[in-house]
């Protein structure tokens, strides 16, 4: 618990530490959350294979399961998303796993508690990227970033949702050509009712509608 919380304050400074925990708090009544949506706006599909990484398999879940790196609950919901529309990487070195990624092309991809996007034909989204804590450092999540990215097609958009205050997953996506496009607010009541509120345009183009679009899809 407390690397966890060094952790966050690292990442994400004082005063969001602090708000995490009134956030944890209050959250069976009011879950409040904003995120960043940023976007490729020209992407151009360029091969790259790295040895070290691979498709990622039912087969390599479960290894993960049975090395206790992973939960049962996470083992079943990284199933689930090659179940579901979403396909995924894996970092393997020397038989030694060290992280994963995965990208979603189609259906809705969920964020936060209950929001959701419509990919539609234009976005493939990008999501739960993780380097396993003892391997952090080792350029592992940028070689998983860069191979994921070359898999998408050049006509599609590459999308991904960010917590806005964590500094680090903003600045590491626009290594990566990635540009703030929308900012949100969402709002989740008794874990029931919900809403959403565009509270930023960054662009104002037509890569803005097209996400407009897709969030509008589900509200």
């Amino acid at each position: 618990m407390k690397n966890k919380i060094l952790n966050i304050y690292r990442q994400f400074g004082k005063k969001s530490l602090l708000w995490r925990i009134i956030r944890s708090l209050i959250r069976p009544i009011i879950d409040l959350n904003k995120y960043i949506i940023l976007i490729v706006p020209i992407h151009k599909s360029k091969p790259c294979s790295k040895e070290t990484v691979k498709a990622l398999e039912y087969e390599d879940i479960e290894e993960m399961y049975i090395k206790a790196m992973i939960s049962r609950q996470l083992s079943i919901q990284l199933k689930n998303f090659l179940a579901n529309g979403s396909y995924g990487y894996l970092f393997k070195e020397n038989k030694v796993i060290k992280g994963y990624a995965f990208v979603q092309n189609e259906g809705e991809y969920e964020f936060g508690r209950l929001g959701k996007f419509y990919l539609g034909e234009k976005f493939y989204a990008i999501k739960n990227l993780f380097v396993f804590p003892q391997f952090r450092g080792q350029s592992v999540g940028k070689i998983l970033n860069i191979v994921r990215l070359s898999g998408i097609p050049s006509e599609k958009i590459p999308v991904g949702f960010v917590v806005h205050d964590n500094r680090y997953a903003l600045r590491n996506l626009e290594m990566y050509g990635f540009e703030k496009c929308i900012k949100i607010r969402t709002l989740t009541f008794l874990r029931k009712y919900y809403k959403l509120q565009v509270i930023k345009q960054y662009r104002n183009d037509n890569f803005s509608k097209l996400v407009l679009e897709g969030l509008n899809m589900n509200l």
